[in-house]
């Protein structure tokens, strides 16, 4: 199967960090996307919850929802909670066709923390571990049984950052949760994004393409700066 090129919109406008960028509109965000070549945008804070005000927005512009962020809790909360709180989102993306649901753990993350340095990311001990990636899995099939498949978003300053965190949660859990590979969040843990791929490309369904400047990642202070401080410095580009 061919690969679909899509955008996110944290190109145009931030969710966590407004004060970045914070005056284009959903249209020009997507006007400019489809003039570059991409046929696909993820969803964002300025896209609207009913799909009948939505799709005409993604047709006028020629554009498909490619994706969009779910802050799951699972490390923490129960199945039933996560089941409640993305139910919504399931219709939604299946009424606009869109391809999965991106599932990013921020449970016990402080990736939106701003007070928070890099260093007191958190950490799951090997028994957590296995009890997470097993409940990600479970999780996951739930979701595809609804008609909407996940892909597993491995984040900075969260519980799966570094890529023996991405070993580990791949190695114990199953094909129900399928893994979005983020090249610039990967690069900005220290892994390395190639042998990533080699080692679970039949797993990924979803790719993140973004490059970091390391002249920036390696002036952090990760003792005293947060996630969100980088993003701000500049860490990440394309």
């Amino acid at each position: 199967m061919k690969a679909k090129l899509g955008m996110s919109p944290i190109a145009w406008w931030n969710d966590d960090l407004a004060e970045l960028s914070d005056d284009v509109s959903l249209e020009e965000c997507l006007a400019q996307s489809r003039s570059a070549g991409f046929t696909g945008m993820e969803m964002g804070r300025r896209f609207p919850s009913d799909p009948k005000i939505m799709l005409p927005i993604l047709k006028e512009a020629d554009v498909t929802l490619c994706g969009g962020w779910f802050s799951g809790t699972l490390v923490d909360e129960d199945m039933a909670r996560n089941k409640d709180r993305i139910q919504p989102m399931i219709n939604l993306f299946k009424a606009v066709d869109a391809p999965c649901i991106v599932y990013g753990e921020v449970g016990r993350s402080i990736q939106g923390d701003r007070s928070k340095p890099l260093a007191t990311k958190p950490r799951l001990s090997d028994d957590e571990m296995k009890a997470y990636a097993r409940r990600l899995t479970q999780f996951g099939e739930w979701c595809a049984e609804q008609g909407m498949p996940l892909s597993y978003h491995h984040h900075m300053a969260a519980v799966v950052e570094t890529e023996p965190e991405l070993d580990a949660f791949m190695r114990y859990s199953g094909e129900g949760i399928p893994l979005l590979l983020d090249a610039g969040h990967l690069a900005f843990a220290g892994g390395d994004v190639l042998r990533a791929i080699d080692n679970h490309h039949r797993r990924i369904n979803h790719v993140h393409v973004k490059d970091v400047r390391m002249e920036v990642i390696e002036k952090i202070d990760r003792q005293k700066q947060s996630f969100l401080d980088a993003v701000a410095l500049g860490a990440f580009t394309v």
